[in-house]
C-alpha cells in the first residue's frame, strides 16, 4: 500500500511541474503604452508634510510624450497621515526634470510642482526611474511648491501563488487523502 502511495504522490509532482509550467500570469496590455515599474516614492519638503506614494505594480502609462513626460492616473498617495488618489506627471531632462502630482487628472490641483533633477531615463515608452535621493528646490519663476528631496527605492515584493497553482496544490492534497482513506477501507482476504 505504501508503494502505491509513493507512486501516486510521484505521479501528482510530475503533473503539478509540468502544469505549473505552462500556466501563465496575468499582465497588463502595454502593447499601446509604457509600462511604469513599481518603485516606493518619498518626498520630504523643506516645510510641510511627507509626500509618499508607491507604484505598487508595473502599471500603464495613460499618455507619452517623446523626449518630455509621461503621465501615470490612479497614484494612490499619503500627505503626513492623509490618503488619497491623483495624477502623476514626470518630466525629461531634456524639458527640465522634476514632476507634478495633482489631485485628479490634468489640468488639476498640483500638490506638488517639483522643476529639478530628472528621475527616469530611456525613453517615456520604457522608462526606468533612477533610484536614490534627489534635491529640488523650485527655482521656476512662480512655483509655489515646498523645495525638499525625493528618495525612490525599490519596492519590496513577495511572491504570490497563482490560483493555478493553488489549484493543482488542493487537487493533490485531494488525491492523496483519498488514497489513504481508500487504503484504510480494503478488508484482508
Amino acid at each position: 500500500m505504501l508503494h502505491r502511495l509513493v507512486v501516486a504522490f510521484s505521479v501528482l509532482t510530475v503533473f503539478v511541474g509540468l502544469s505549473a509550467g505552462l500556466a501563465k500570469a496575468d499582465s497588463v496590455d502595454a502593447s499601446t503604452v509604457a509600462t511604469v515599474q513599481s518603485y516606493d516614492f518619498t518626498f520630504v519638503p523643506t516645510s510641510g508634510p511627507t509626500y509618499t506614494w508607491s507604484i505598487g505594480n508595473p502599471v500603464p502609462s495613460v499618455s507619452e510624450i517623446p523626449g518630455d513626460s509621461f503621465i501615470v492616473n490612479d497614484i494612490s498617495y499619503t500627505v503626513g497621515t492623509t490618503e488619497d488618489t491623483g495624477t502623476m506627471k514626470f518630466f525629461s531632462s531634456t524639458n527640465g526634470g522634476g514632476f507634478i502630482l495633482a489631485a485628479e487628472a490634468f489640468p488639476a490641483n498640483y500638490l506638488l510642482d517639483e522643476f529639478g533633477a530628472s528621475i527616469y531615463t530611456g525613453s517615456e515608452y520604457s522608462p526606468t526611474f533612477d533610484t536614490g535621493t534627489f534635491t529640488f528646490g523650485n527655482t521656476a519663476a512662480g512655483n509655489s511648491s515646498p523645495a525638499g528631496t525625493l528618495t525612490i527605492a525599490a519596492v519590496t515584493t513577495t511572491a504570490t501563488p497563482e490560483p493555478s497553482t493553488l489549484l493543482l496544490t488542493g487537487l493533490g492534497l485531494v488525491a492523496l487523502f483519498w488514497v489513504a482513506r481508500k487504503r484504510n477501507f480494503v478488508t484482508p482476504a
